[in-house]
């Protein structure tokens, strides 16, 4: 209240009249934050869980290739799902390399 009182007798000592405004109060801007905020948290913690169920999901193939390839004495080729011949250094069943699917089955 002291500086509105000592800005309206600032204008009328330059011979103006008391048309000062006080500015209205800034809006209030920590709701608006903390719903940002809220937000940003939640798309983070939907992120980690969207990651947790990929690994989860990695080490699900993982297990049942390498159960797949120790159980049969074979070696699947995991891009293909088809035996490899000649294991790693070889061709899977459709002619693909280790890691590779370019051809499947019925395009032979």
């Amino acid at each position: 209240m002291k500086i509105r009182k000592f800005l309206s007798n600032f204008f009328k000592s330059f011979g103006g009249e008391d048309d000062y405004q006080a500015p209205e109060p800034a809006p209030d801007h920590k709701a608006a934050y903390l719903e940002y905020k809220a937000a940003e948290d939640e798309a983070h913690r939907l992120q980690e869980e969207e990651k947790e169920e990929l690994k989860q999901f990695a080490r699900l193939i993982g297990r049942a290739c390498k159960s797949k390839s120790s159980s049969a004495g074979a070696i699947i080729n995991g891009a293909s799902g088809l035996p490899m011949i000649g294991g790693i250094g070889g061709v899977d069943a459709a002619g693909n390399s280790f890691g590779s699917r370019h051809r499947g089955i019925g395009d032979i």
